[in-house]
């Protein structure tokens, strides 16, 4: 059940990552419906993890609000929908990894004058990118 939660979850972040790319824009609920369906399968006793792992998504909706839309709710969301399949800790971890992943591009984008102050990344991608460092090595 473990590797077909994985294989599921890497599948929907690639497409997800792919529309992020195209539209700057993500049909987030994809990633919910399946982070409540990982809780389903894997059962009640871990649902404290479960809860812990949606706190990286309530932070960037809370982002949202606070920075009036900049940061995008669709991120947030989908960052909730992967928390409550990961937990806590990989949670966090993914989502450290991507932030550091996406300061570096930004910096050398910056440096090599291929993107502004005023650029808007997709950050599925680099979330993708963390996730898969994470749940695979």
């Amino acid at each position: 059940m473990e590797e077909l939660l994985k294989v599921t979850g890497t599948a929907i972040l690639l497409l997800l990552s792919v529309i992020d790319v195209r539209k700057h824009k993500i049909p987030a609920a994809l990633a919910l419906l399946f982070g409540c369906a990982a809780v389903l399968c894997r059962g009640s006793s871990l649902w404290n993890e479960a809860l812990l792992g949606c706190l990286p998504g309530a932070l960037i909706l809370f982002l949202n609000r606070v920075s009036r839309g900049q940061v995008g709710i669709g991120d947030g969301v989908m960052l909730m929908g992967t928390g409550l399949y990961l937990g806590g800790s990989d949670s966090l971890k993914v989502f450290i990894l991507s932030l550091s992943l996406i300061f570096i591009f930004s910096c050398a984008g910056l440096t090599i004058k291929r993107l502004s102050r005023k650029s808007q990344l997709p950050f599925v991608p680099f979330y993708f990118a963390a996730y898969l460092g994470v749940v695979y090595l």
